[in-house]
């Protein structure tokens, strides 16, 4: 598939985590999973701000049709131009 020309990040003033990876690579899914799962729930529990998870890379709509279910978790594809998302 052809990467995402410009993606940038939301101005909604939630906390922005950003996993770069080819998901065709077993442990990166496996990495997003235990994110999502694990890391996330107890991150907006101490938080003040929502927390969203963005990620990013080739291979990504396969394995987002089950994460992407869950709030707060952006699958972005293949982008282009990572600079926006790792501004902020």
């Amino acid at each position: 598939s052809k990467p995402v020309g410009h993606v940038t990040r939301p101005d909604d003033g939630a906390h922005h985590l950003l996993f770069v990876g080819y998901m065709g690579y077993l442990p990166n899914p496996d990495a997003v999973a235990f994110a999502a799962h694990e890391i996330l729930p107890r991150l907006r529990q101490r938080l003040s701000r929502p927390v969203v998870f963005d990620v990013a890379g080739a291979g990504t709509p396969a394995t987002g049709s089950t994460l992407s279910r869950l709030p707060g978790i952006r699958f972005l594809g293949e982008v282009a131009d990572l600079g926006p998302l790792y501004e902020g």
